[in-house]
């Protein structure tokens, strides 16, 4: 650690030891490129061209700046020597020094007594003598780094004798980490590798202990393979379970074009196959066993650039069995990684860890102006089905094309229109086949009544057609093609007033209040679909005859700024309302026509809060039959809080909580909590302290969930990274 911070200055910042024209030294290395002394004298050797300065010395070139009691400049041989007090800058970044004798057309040089403070990582590097040898060779003498203040540190790194070539190798005699006045680790020579560039190498280890697996070890080994591709392997010993092996794989193509993928398995020691005690090998829930050892999890995701202004895109997600990811949930190569790598390199997430049926799929899409294109093959891998039943009806869309046209002009102005349009071809191995075309276009001719009403009516037309390519039971002489043709009407009547209010503050200087009132009629004739084939909802389209009815709050909030940035806005507060009244109903004489009144509310009063909540409320009990509400807030202190609560009248009713109170500069309190509330199930509970010192930090949580007991501990010195370990306590 301490070589790897130490090239880095050599090798990007210190003035005698810059890597060539990029550096901050290549001004110098130019004998015509200007620069500037500043001194309280200076006298110049016309004939030798060389300066001499005393007194508050300053040489400057660009971001660059030399301060000295004294500097000699030869300008001919681009060689400077710099005693007392010596500061050399660029930046943040600081070299303190009594004495610097510099070479800058050999880009060579020493210094003497000399500290380097990074601002970065507050890092400081203190050295006896730091001289560059050759174009990549350093060499110091009685080194000292740490990230604490340096005159009383809480940890530190010493060596003797340092000696690094970049991009080669480096040996540290007499090195040893200090623990405050204490020696805690001593080495007297050391090999290690003097990379600037990625290189590969043994990653930070996990440990663990729980009653599922015993005690574990999990080694990861990175490969760096050329500049657009690498990978990492990983060795997880279960003292329990056994071996397993993974490995991810990452490239990159182009710009536009990269993959990820990740695989591992193992053969397992323990299976729940349902004799006495293999119970403790399986998850309550499913009510499924698991008698397979062989058990492993393939995922990749790939984007591809293609001509003509297409794109592609791959997902895959193959999994053993419905426990393996509950088993797997976290760690270097679990779940909860590969979910959060995928969603920040591809923006794409994979199913929930708790979902038994994995999306597979390839996807091309192409995009014009009014128009886009997507053309997909979707194959659902129901693990269920696959793994424990004689049959599969999965239903899989081998392939599936939209192509849809957003609103544009008819010939006949005011008039738009829109459309819809797919194509797909229906596969399962049990069950019936087919292919589907639905054609959707909708015309719309909106106008507006006195500069305040807006009327939109539409008519949409559709027309489907299908093609049986095989039916389960192999009956013989049945009609294989179909259609249908429907209409359906829309009437939208809606209105927008609004009112600006102003303020005297720093703040918020102005608010607008939006207010919306909607009224919009939908009708869709009855039509006997029982004699089509029936694959997804779009093959039945239920009879409508509707009227749906709200408003919607909005208020705008307006903070000024100055300069040229403009001032801001952010929404502080929409809260919508809508019923819908079914006249099909009334006049079916159902009891209840009116549904469910619905509300939908999001506040955010300040950047760092956000508020979200929606809730039914069912008119015919006085009672909500449903509500959901979520909340995040922050603030600068670094406090932060998320809950989140669901509620389905005689479905679910569930609470998520997670937070982190700092209670001091350097203490915090975290927390996080999960409960069926339903079922009085304790899903997750956990509690945490952090403590945070200048340089370094220490965590310990208790993490208690259904099938296991933890507690984590975690040591990081600022900047070197650090070690962790957890330890579990069985679940029953």
């Amino acid at each position: 650690m301490l070589a790897f911070f130490f090239i880095l200055w050599l090798h990007g910042f210190c003035l005698p030891c810059a890597a060539g024209p990029q550096g901050p030294v290549a001004d110098f290395q130019d004998p015509d490129a200007p620069w500037h002394i500043q001194a309280d004298e200076v006298r110049h050797d016309r004939q030798a061209d060389v300066y001499a300065a005393s007194g508050n010395v300053v040489i400057r070139r660009g971001k660059l700046q030399i301060a000295a009691d004294t500097v000699r400049f030869d300008h001919n041989r681009m060689k400077a020597s710099a005693e007392g007090h010596v500061t050399i800058s660029s930046g943040e970044d600081v070299i303190t020094a009594r004495k610097a004798d510099l070479d800058l057309a050999a880009e060579t040089g020493v210094v003497f007594d000399g500290s380097l403070f990074i601002a970065e990582n507050h890092f400081t590097i203190q050295a006896d003598r730091i001289e560059k040898v050759g174009p990549d060779s350093y060499t110091a003498d009685r080194v000292t780094v740490t990230s604490c203040d340096i005159d009383r540190p809480d940890w530190k790194i010493t060596g003797r004798k340092l000696s690094i070539t970049i991009e080669g190798y480096g040996t540290l005699r007499h090195g040893a980490l200090w623990a405050g006045p204490v020696p805690v680790l001593y080495t007297p020579w050391m090999l290690f590798p003097a990379k600037i560039e990625r290189q590969s190498g043994l990653l930070t280890p996990e440990f663990g202990l729980s009653d599922r697996r015993g005690f574990e070890f999990l080694q990861p080994f990175f490969w760096a393979i050329d500049e657009s591709s690498d990978a990492t392997f990983y060795a997880h010993f279960m003292s329990e379970r056994g071996v397993r092996p993974g490995v991810e794989y990452r490239y990159i193509l182009d710009e536009q074009s990269r993959g990820t993928m990740m695989a591992d398995g193992f053969s397992d020691r323990k299976v729940d196959d349902g004799s006495p005690g293999s119970e403790k090998w399986g998850y309550d829930g499913d009510d499924l066993l698991r008698p397979n050892s062989d058990r492993y999890w393939f995922r990749m995701k790939h984007d591809q650039d293609l001509p003509a202004g297409f794109t592609a895109k791959l997902d895959l997600d193959v999994v053993s069995d419905q426990d393996y990811l509950l088993e797997f949930e976290s760690g270097y190569n679990g779940f909860e990684k590969s979910r959060d790598e995928f969603l920040e390199t591809f923006g794409r997430e994979i199913d929930d860890y708790t979902e038994t049926t994995r999306l597979n799929r390839v996807n091309f899409n192409r995009i014009w102006p009014g128009y886009s294109l997507n053309a997909e093959a979707r194959w659902y891998d129901d693990v269920i089905r696959r793994r424990y039943e004689e049959t599969d009806e999965t239903l899989q869309r081998l392939p599936f094309v939209n192509f849809t046209g957003s609103r544009q002009p008819l010939l006949l102005a005011p008039a738009v229109f829109d459309f819809e349009s797919e194509y797909v071809h229906f596969y399962r191995l049990d069950g019936d086949r087919g292919q589907r075309v639905d054609l959707y276009p909708r015309v719309y001719y909106p106008f507006r009544l006195g500069h305040v009403v807006n009327i939109e009516p539409s008519v949409g037309l559709r027309e489907t057609a299908w093609l049986v390519d095989h039916y389960e039971d192999g009956e013989q002489g049945r009609d294989r093609s179909f259609h249908r043709e429907m209409f359906d009407f829309r009437f939208d009547l809606s209105s927008e007033v609004y009112r600006v209010f102003s303020f005297e503050s720093d703040r918020i200087d102005r608010v607008q209040h939006i207010f919306r009132p909607q009224v919009v009629y939908e009708y869709v004739p009855d039509q006997d679909q029982q004699d089509l084939p029936f694959f997804d909802e779009t093959d039945r389209i239920e009879q409508k005859n509707l009227v749906t009815y709200g408003l919607t709050n909005t208020l705008i909030s307006r903070t000024p700024q100055a300069g040229d940035a403009g001032p801001g806005y952010r929404d502080m507060l929409r809260l919508k309302l809508f019923q819908s009244y079914d006249i099909q109903k009334e006049r079916n004489d159902d009891p209840r026509p009116f549904s469910p009144i619905t509300a939908e509310l999001e506040i955010r009063p300040i950047p760092n809060v956000n508020l979200k909540a929606d809730a039914l409320y069912s008119t015919y009990d006085s009672a909500f039959v449903g509500h959901n509400l979520l909340a995040t807030m922050s603030d600068d202190r670094g406090d932060r809080l998320y809950v989140e609560y669901r509620y389905t009248q005689d479905i679910n009713e569930s609470v998520i909580f997670d937070g982190l109170l700092q209670l001091t500069g350097a203490v915090a309190l975290t927390g996080e909590y999960e409960q069926n509330l339903r079922d009085d199930k304790n899903l997750k509970t956990g509690v945490g302290v952090l403590y945070r010192a200048q340089c370094w930090s220490i965590a310990v949580k208790y993490l208690e969930e259904a099938d296991d007991q933890s507690v984590n501990f975690m040591v990081a010195l600022k900047g070197l990274g650090g070690a962790a370990s957890s330890f579990g306590f069985g679940g029953d």
